[in-house]
């Protein structure tokens, strides 16, 4: 207002509203990416970046990767990423609590018959990369079974 003198209060929307509108907005992108991630008919492999901030917060990010074609040119692909968690956690960077995130986003937008790849970068300490590892296929394994596939064992990534 000081800036502009013609400004009223009443012209700047208060906070609330501004709030309302980011999460609209957010809504309206999750669905968009879930209905994207719907239609594709390959697989989805995910990356991830963590990091702890100044106030020593633990934070995690994943990204999907997959790859589309027009139904009239097949052969016409286009590799595609979205960002599909940026998140807060409890606790530190340990193999159990970046699978959760992972598990929960993989469930958030439906991709449990899409997973590909989960790449376990080579910086994370072995026990940290071994713990996730252990996690990861029982969660695949808890999610076959109620599938109702037997005796399912994950294939290690060539």
């Amino acid at each position: 207002m000081y800036t502009r003198p013609s400004l009223s209060e009443k012209d700047i929307p208060h906070r609330t509203k501004v709030h309302k509108e980011i999460l609209l907005r957010a809504r309206a992108a999750e669905v968009k990416v879930r209905e994207a991630l719907a239609d594709i008919e390959g697989k989805v492999s995910f990356t991830f970046d963590t990091w702890t901030s100044n106030a020593q917060d633990p934070y995690l990010s994943v990204t999907g990767h997959y790859i589309t074609a027009p139904k009239d040119h097949p052969h016409d692909w286009k590799l595609k990423s979205e960002q599909l968690a940026f998140t807060h956690f409890e606790g530190n960077h340990s193999g159990v609590n970046m699978a959760n995130v992972l598990v929960r986003t993989v469930d958030r937008y439906d991709l449990r018959d899409k997973v590909c790849v989960i790449p376990i970068t080579l910086l994370l300490p072995d026990t940290i990369a071994l713990g996730w590892l252990v996690y990861c296929r029982q969660r695949v394994q808890q999610w076959s079974l109620s599938a109702g596939v037997e005796n399912a064992t994950p294939r290690p990534a060539v």
